[in-house]
């Protein structure tokens, strides 16, 4: 046996039952309420939220890869859409998808309180892209957050 490991970043879906299933999606309560109130939004960690259907393709081309043994794929490897953003540059996407104002929601540079994390978490995809022979397609985050958002969209009126 050759085991292989998928390691994944923040995942979201567009099946979740609420918001708070994804730690990317649930960015998008900060909106709810009232608009005229400031929120403080983390814009010091780096993140790389990725979509469940990307990373069910790039298993896919892993299986496909495997069983017609073009590379010994085993090992450790990494998948992750490149597209960076902060939980408030998020805010603000969700903001324009779901067209609400965005006014109110503020960065907040400082490190967040709690256990220290690293600030960039961001993997090294370029060992899987290499084994499958280059990198898959990824949905933007707009498109992305557009599509998983949509069935929330009453909870914003």
């Amino acid at each position: 046996a050759h085991p292989c490991v998928l390691r994944v970043p923040v995942l979201y879906a567009y099946d979740q039952e609420t918001l708070a299933e994804s730690a990317s999606l649930v960015v998008a309560e900060a909106l709810k309420g009232s608009s005229s109130e400031p929120k403080l939004i983390d814009d010091w960690g780096v993140r790389f939220p990725t979509a469940c259907d990307d990373v069910s393709e790039a298993i896919r081309l892993i299986i496909e890869a495997k069983r017609e043994d073009k590379a010994k794929i085993t090992g450790i490897y990494h998948c992750s859409s490149p597209e960076r953003s902060t939980k408030y540059s998020q805010s603000l996407l969700m903001a324009k998808v779901l067209g609400l104002p965005s006014e109110h929601l503020k960065p907040n540079g400082e490190p967040p309180s709690g256990a220290p994390r690293p600030q960039n978490t961001q993997l090294d995809c370029s060992s899987t892209w290499a084994a499958l022979g280059g990198k898959p397609q990824f949905k933007s985050l707009e498109e992305g957050f557009a599509r998983a958002l949509a069935p929330f969209r009453g909870e914003f009126v």
